[in-house]
C-alpha cells in the first residue's frame, strides 16, 4: 500500500507532523503547534522500545489521529447536537466494520475482548 498512511515516516515529531499535514489532520497552525508539542514520537518509542522504525511511526500516527480527533470533538463543540459524534465517526466505524473480512477487526479488538 502506498500513501501517507503507510509510508515509513522515520522518527521525530516533524515526521509525525508531516504525516498529519499530508492526510489532512493538522490543517491549521494551532493544530500543528499542539501536535508538535505532544511528543507523540517519544511516547511511541517509549511504548515500543524494541520495535522498528515503521512500527514506532505507525503508533505515533495512531496517537496523533486519536489526539486530533479528540481535539476536534472537544474544541469544536462536536457532540453538542444529538447524533453529531455518530455522524462524525461514521466513516471510521464503517472501515472497522468492513475490516472483519480480513480479520483486522478481531486483531484490533483483541485487547478489549
Amino acid at each position: 500500500m502506498d500513501g501517507p498512511q503507510t509510508d515509513p515516516v522515520g522518527p521525530g515529531s516533524e515526521a509525525v507532523l508531516r504525516w498529519a499535514r499530508a492526510v489532512g489532520l493538522a490543517v491549521d497552525e494551532g493544530e500543528q503547534r499542539r501536535l508538535a508539542a505532544m511528543g507523540l514520537d517519544v511516547l511511541a518509542a517509549g511504548a515500543l522500545p524494541r520495535a522498528g522504525t515503521r512500527d514506532v511511526a505507525l503508533t505515533a500516527q495512531w496517537a496523533a489521529f486519536i489526539c486530533l480527533v479528540d481535539d476536534m470533538i472537544d474544541r469544536r463543540g462536536t457532540g453538542l447536537v444529538p447524533g453529531e459524534v455518530e455522524a462524525f465517526t461514521a466513516p471510521l466505524r464503517e472501515v472497522l466494520a468492513s475490516a472483519v473480512v480480513c480479520g483486522l477487526r478481531r486483531r484490533l479488538c483483541m485487547p478489549w475482548c
